[in-house]
């Protein structure tokens, strides 16, 4: 099989958020804010950072619908479509550890169940922990960018860092990390984590790929004609 130019195998999206939504920073979610600071733990029962509201009989989720359109209806990470699975609201910086960061419009993803169960509660960082430094409630919405300076967390941010220049995709699917150059310890970090070549996901990748080369030396082998 023929491989690719390089700069459409390696090719992915940037997500970039434009919006916060209004229920990440009413009264109730303040409340719950301010409860798991005095708390210094997250005690929030009723996962207020889903937000959730009935109109008539219909009921909507303001951020998960949010994420799922900003992200296309796809996994953060996997890039798995929804119809394929389930997608949960992921915390980028776990709310285990990071309570002050629950509500932040900047620390949720969306993500599929097996990102979801990989990547769990792990978040090493190679600089000066920060953890739960905000105390003021308008003040934590777009935090994770300042932080990822100060923390240098090994997990990649797919809104914040730039990482197409990091690898690219073989023709089986697999990411491939180009070594020594600034982030690729984070991305191979990230890959391994969220286990990003699982077999079945590479061959997702692999037809795709196998598809467009097929589509290409057809439209070559017309314009000949």
């Amino acid at each position: 099989m023929k491989s690719l130019p390089k700069n459409l195998v390696n090719k992915m999206v940037k997500y970039i958020k434009t919006f916060t939504p209004l229920c990440l920073v009413d009264k109730k979610r303040q409340e719950a804010f301010e409860a798991d600071i005095l708390a210094k733990e997250y005690i929030d029962k009723n996962s207020l950072y889903k937000c959730k509201y009935q109109k008539n009989s219909e009921i909507f989720y303001p951020v998960k619908d949010g994420l799922n359109k900003i992200y296309k209806n796809k996994c953060a990470y996997c890039e798995t479509r929804i119809n394929r699975a389930p997608t949960n609201i992921e915390h980028y910086r776990p709310k285990s550890i990071y309570y002050a960061l629950v509500y932040s419009w900047s620390n949720l993803l969306p993500i599929c169940d097996i990102c979801n169960t990989k990547k769990s509660n792990k978040f090493e960082i190679e600089g000066v922990d920060v953890r739960n430094k905000i105390r003021i409630f308008t003040k934590m919405q777009y935090t994770t960018k300042l932080f990822n300076r100060i923390e240098k967390p090994k997990f990649i941010h797919p809104e914040i860092d730039n990482y197409e220049h990091l690898f690219r995709f073989n023709t089986k699917g697999e990411i491939i990390v180009y070594k020594n150059i600034p982030d690729s310890d984070r991305m191979t970090y990230t890959i391994k984590h969220s286990d990003l070549n699982e077999n079945a996901l590479a061959q997702r990748r692999a037809k795709v790929l196998q598809d467009f080369i097929q589509i290409r030396n057809e439209l070559f082998y017309l314009f000949k004609l």
